[in-house]
């Protein structure tokens, strides 16, 4: 297998997921310390296809920030 983009973790069996933790000045808004987006694909993938899919779980993960940090309601 070979190196795996950063980010990206083997956790069940062969299963790929893109871990994240969230910054730590959204930690007040949400319980969840990290956030695991599962990539649909097994190590054994092309790397290509891995790149590609670590790609839109960078988008999905910047859009759930994005969120949080509009959701912040508390005043400079």
């Amino acid at each position: 297998m070979a190196d795996l983009p950063k980010y990206v973790r083997s956790e069940n069996a062969d299963a790929l997921y893109y871990v994240r933790t969230v910054p730590t000045r959204l930690h007040h808004l949400t319980t969840e310390r990290k956030i695991r987006i599962l990539l649909r694909m097994d190590a054994s993938s092309p790397l290509k296809a891995i790149q590609r899919a670590t790609l839109d779980a960078q988008e999905e993960f910047d859009a759930r920030i994005t969120l949080l940090d509009s959701s912040d309601v508390s005043l400079p």
